[in-house]
């Protein structure tokens, strides 16, 4: 474990932590758009309110 006093540098590692997480989202995003395995937003809606209704009471 590190000590670390600077509220900076905890923000900044934050930061980094948070940018690093978004490029790997957007490289596995890209990665299954390049496969096409993609829905249309009205299938991606009924697929969320089909759920939805079986998991929700």
């Amino acid at each position: 474990m590190i000590k670390i006093e600077n509220t900076s540098a905890l923000k900044r590692m934050d930061e980094l932590i948070t940018q690093a997480e978004l490029e790997l989202r957007s490289d596995e995003s890209l990665k299954v758009i390049k496969k096409g395995d993609i829905l249309s937003i009205d299938s991606f809606r009924n697929e969320n309110e089909e759920w939805r209704r079986k998991n929700i009471k």
